[in-house]
């Protein structure tokens, strides 16, 4: 895996996170849109999918699915 650095200036922490939150949302509606017009079979993603689709790693997959099971 390649390392990329990112500077960013000028842009607080809370800018900076909402941009995030709302490049995520906007993904996941986009997923949940694909879902919802796929209802009448089931379709599931691999592990390597979902975070490809996402765009993170399959560490950080793993981390909010436990987060999501404790």
């Amino acid at each position: 895996m390649e390392t990329k650095f990112i500077q960013i200036q000028d842009v607080t922490v809370e800018e900076l996170a909402e941009a995030i939150s709302q490049k995520l949302m906007r993904k996941i509606k986009l997923y949940l849109n694909q879902v919802e017009e796929s209802k009448d079979h089931d379709t599931y993603l691999t592990r390597e999918e979902a975070a490809q689709y996402f765009s993170i790693s399959l560490g950080t997959l793993w981390s909010w699915h436990e987060k999501r099971h404790c």
